[in-house]
């Protein structure tokens, strides 16, 4: 990413190119989007487009960001005490940023943008309940992957299946592991 001014005809560009983003990933991947296609659909001339980024996945991985800290700071005004709560914040943001989550679960794991979102849930995870037991990076790598599979395939199916069955799935699994089914002892 280049320019992050605040002044308006640089915000007004880059919001113009999160809009054309956004727009474009509803028929194309990511990987097939040119910067051509994008300044096409902004509206906008290649030098400007490259005032700002120096390829579309900057521009993307600009939107997962932003879309990162605007979750935090809905969790953190409105303070979120039960799980219930959170996962209706959670779950309504996916489905009305689907798009992006789409391109972001096909991403590689090992993506930073795909790393920052993941381990933004299993943060809120770990804040809602402290006592929430802590594992090897394996096993939390396992748990996290397997609820993101699950939520990758809500996403690509238009998220037609009621969220709460999929958050009840993973409150069952939150309340297993609380029991501490990894310890040492249960390995024996």
């Amino acid at each position: 990413m280049k320019n992050k001014g605040t002044d308006r005809r640089i915000v007004k560009t880059r919001h113009a190119l999160h809009r054309a983003m956004i727009r474009l990933l509803h028929t194309n991947r990511l990987e097939d989007m040119t910067v051509t296609m994008l300044c096409k659909e902004a509206d906008i001339s290649r030098s400007a487009f490259y005032d700002h980024y120096s390829v579309p996945e900057d521009c993307f991985n600009e939107i997962v960001e932003e879309m990162n800290d605007e979750i935090i700071n809905k969790f953190l005004q409105n303070e979120y005490k039960t799980f219930d709560e959170f996962v209706d914040l959670f779950f309504e943001y996916i489905k009305s940023n689907r798009e992006i989550f789409q391109t972001l679960f096909s991403m590689d794991p090992s993506n930073s943008e795909f790393q920052k979102t993941t381990s933004l849930y299993r943060e809120f995870l770990h804040n809602m309940d402290p006592d929430f037991p802590t594992y090897d990076e394996l096993i939390r790598r396992a748990l996290t992957y397997g609820f993101v599979g699950v939520l990758r395939d809500w996403v690509n199916g238009d998220c037609k299946e009621d969220y709460h069955e999929i958050a009840d799935l993973q409150m069952k699994l939150f309340q297993l592991l609380k029991s501490d089914p990894f310890s040492q002892s249960s390995r024996k």
